[in-house]
């Protein structure tokens, strides 16, 4: 049995688990491999436990990577000992911003605005040579919740998807796969987000009105599609 790490950054006070998540998409395929979950912001990890881990899964956060959270420095040193391990990597959201921000590059508010619901990607020649990830190329639908953006990719990275309002939706970094739109977030969570910011989406614009909500919610459903690239990860480990 594999035994994986689940690096939950979601929140600090654990209201919301990542280890539930997964359950939740994987069914009764979660009982195939050994999950252990690493909360960053509320305990240490024992370095010399690390070792044991056949991959990595980084979940997304509420947190901005260049906000200033005394937890920071735990996630550079576990990015560190992992890349220089070349342990499997599936670096989510804000997962996949923080390893552009570890490796030098900037992240930052995107000028396009929020990305939110079920989207589509286009796929550079490398992406559709990417086993994970080639048939997604205009075709199937991810789930995307993010303000913020990776502006430039990390030196050694290689660009695999973008789309109209993100320039990097995806890129592989040595062991890393990273993508900003999400393959782990289950339909009742997305639904869930939706709700809690519908009052916020309509003020910002996001939203356009009642009818785009009900539309946007009838939707969601689509975004499960990019489940299959989290079963994808599991089974190429």
């Amino acid at each position: 049995m594999k035994n994986i790490l689940i690096i939950d950054v979601i929140t600090d006070d654990r209201t919301t688990r990542q280890e539930k998540h997964i359950q939740e998409i994987l069914g009764e395929e979660y009982q195939d491999f050994n999950f252990e979950i690493f909360h960053p912001a509320t305990e240490d990890i024992n370095q010399n436990s690390l070792n044991k881990f056949d991959s990595v899964l980084i979940s997304g956060s509420m947190r901005s990577v260049y906000d200033d959270f005394d937890w920071k420095n735990k996630l550079h040193q576990t990015f560190d000992y992992f890349l220089q391990k070349e342990t499997p990597i599936l670096a989510t959201c804000f997962g996949a911003q923080f390893l552009a921000y570890h490796l030098g590059s900037k992240i930052s508010r995107n000028p396009k605005g929020t990305e939110f619901g079920p989207v589509k990607i286009h796929l550079t020649d490398q992406g559709l040579q990417n086993p994970l990830i080639a048939e997604y190329n205009n075709q199937k639908y991810v789930f995307a919740t993010h303000n913020d953006y990776i502006e430039s990719l990390p030196d050694g990275a290689t660009l695999l998807a973008f789309n109209e309002n993100t320039p990097i939706q995806a890129f592989q970094y040595k062991n890393v796969l990273a993508t900003q739109f999400h393959s782990d977030i289950p339909q009742s969570v997305a639904e869930k987000l939706l709700r809690e910011r519908k009052e916020k989406y309509l003020e910002s614009g996001f939203l356009r009105d009642e009818e785009h909500f009900e539309k946007l919610m009838s939707e969601i459903y689509l975004g499960n599609q990019a489940h299959q690239i989290l079963q994808n990860f599991l089974e190429s480990i």
